[in-house]
């Protein structure tokens, strides 16, 4: 095919790609509005990509033809120059025998840049996902879906510790028995909704369906931040839910007169503080920290600049356990703290609907032709009064260390 047909076809297979990408963008924001053909979307997605292969092929062959015609061009170029010494010879001898510059002109290459506004290119049209924190705090505990007309309320029953009390003892003959108390109480947590919305033109949505469908996982992405957020420091006050760090009992370290501590004893005697006199029910499993003290845990050597690892440490892969406790990383931590407890003590209570996606127009949207996308969750934690002992928090992990070196 000739330079010029290679044009035209590429014209006419651009031509065809937008026709069908805008097929395309019209099938995914059916999509969006949850009214896909799935097979017609997935159909135009391979011819979509079918014609861009055919495209790619098309500018293989037009930009080796641009090579072929640069080599021509070279040619008729050293043709130029030799019939210019054939017609003359005498001139060019003369300036040759003389050392005399001799001078010739001729027209430009035809490179690359002769071609103006080119729109041949390779494109690469994937939307990378925006980087974020690894996410921790959802994973830790059980879910539970509450379902319709529950009024958005969990009710329980716990024991009443400030009342409740064992009064076992030993009995002489003809003494009396002592009286234990034991009271529950019932109490109820609401839950709590986390949401983000943006608004987005019809323009938008329709021409540029490949972007709007980016905004939904965008939009969920954010509230998932915001949920590992609030399940680690939220207060508790509506419209906040319950986060882990309002729940944990302190730690308060004692001297242990271990020789350089280190956050794995740290994790040890904090497994210990939880499970003395009670390790019939709780079994810490998971110990919460931010980067900076895991790369303090890991990167700790001894005298000899040997890295160290216990004998009671667990590696798999970038994964540790002390003695049984799954360290985890969250970022959300502040320096110098730590969590550590038995994640089977604490409970997501959440709405079944899951993560609800909607899309609807707000205020004056209706006349400018805008639509608000809007994702929400719908969510708390529950770790029982009675169950506050399955959780402890390291206030300073260097004051503890210095308390149980002593």
């Amino acid at each position: 095919m000739s330079k010029e047909e290679l044009e035209l076809a590429l014209k006419e297979a651009t031509q065809k790609i937008n026709a069908k990408q805008t097929e395309l963008d019209e099938a995914n924001k059916k999509a969006l509005e949850g009214k896909a053909d799935a097979a017609k979307l997935k159909t135009l997605e391979d011819t979509v990509e079918q014609l861009k292969g055919d495209k790619n092929e098309l500018e293989n062959k037009f930009n080796e033809a641009l090579k072929t015609i640069q080599k021509v061009k070279e040619k008729e170029q050293k043709s130029v120059i030799a019939k210019f010494a054939d017609e003359n010879l005498e001139a060019v001898k003369k300036a040759i025998g003389s050392g005399q510059k001799l001078e010739l002109s001729l027209k430009a290459d035809f490179l690359t840049t002769s071609v103006t506004n080119s729109m041949i290119a390779q494109r690469d049209n994937e939307i990378s996902p925006l980087a974020h924190r690894r996410l921790t705090m959802y994973d830790i505990f059980r879910k539970v879906p509450v379902s319709a007309d529950q009024n958005g309320t969990v009710r329980y029953i716990d024991w009443d510790t400030d009342t409740t009390a064992r009064a076992a003892a030993a009995i002489a003959e003809g003494g009396t028995f002592p009286e234990s108390t034991a009271k529950f109480i019932e109490r109820s947590i609401s839950l709590e909704k986390i949401g983000d919305t943006i608004p987005v033109s019809e323009e938008m949505l329709y021409d540029g369906a490949r972007f709007a469908a980016e905004l939904q996982p965008f939009l969920t992405q954010n509230v998932n931040l915001k949920v590992d957020t609030d399940l680690l420091d939220g207060d508790g006050s509506t419209p906040n839910i319950f986060g882990l760090d309002t729940r944990a009992n302190a730690y308060t370290a004692s001297a242990a007169g271990i020789t350089d501590a280190s956050i794995y004893d740290l994790i040890v005697k904090v497994k210990t503080a939880i499970t003395v006199n009670k390790g019939n029910k709780y079994a810490p499993n998971v110990a919460i920290i931010n980067s900076a003290s895991f790369d303090e845990l890991i990167l700790k050597k001894d005298a000899d600049k040997n890295y160290i690892r216990p004998p009671f440490v667990v590696e798999n892969g970038s994964t540790f356990y002390v003695n049984g406790v799954m360290v985890l990383v969250n970022d959300n931590v502040d320096t110098n703290v730590m969590y550590v407890g038995d994640s089977n003590y604490g409970r997501i209570y959440e709405s079944a609907e899951g993560y609800s996606i909607t899309v609807g127009e707000v205020d004056a949207q209706f006349t400018t032709d805008m639509k608000t996308i809007k994702a929400r969750k719908r969510l708390n934690l529950l770790i029982k009064n009675s169950e506050q002992d399955a959780w402890r928090k390291v206030s300073s992990i260097s004051a503890a260390l210095t308390t149980l070196a002593s």
